[in-house]
């Protein structure tokens, strides 16, 4: 079983000759058998939601934290510099 977390993913896409680059929030899985592999991160950006008050707090937190760490390209999972 591996671990997961939130991390900030950046995005860029071309529409006609403009390059549209978006930042989201994406669930991210890491395989505890290849440690430093580069992490799975969900096709869609997650949305905050918890079953109360408190739970949507923790989730907000975590998301917040995502910002404390280097940020993932879209497409190869990587860490990219900001």
């Amino acid at each position: 079983m591996g671990r997961w977390n939130h991390r900030a993913v950046r995005r860029v896409q071309m529409e006609g000759d403009c390059k549209c680059v978006e930042y989201a929030i994406h669930e991210a899985f890491y395989d505890q058998d290849k440690p430093g592999d580069r992490p799975s991160i969900t096709l869609e950006p997650v949305a905050a939601y918890g079953d109360t008050i408190e739970e949507l707090r923790e989730t907000l937190q975590r998301m917040l934290r995502a910002l404390d760490h280097p940020v993932l390209d879209y497409e190869t999972h990587e860490e990219i510099n900001e």
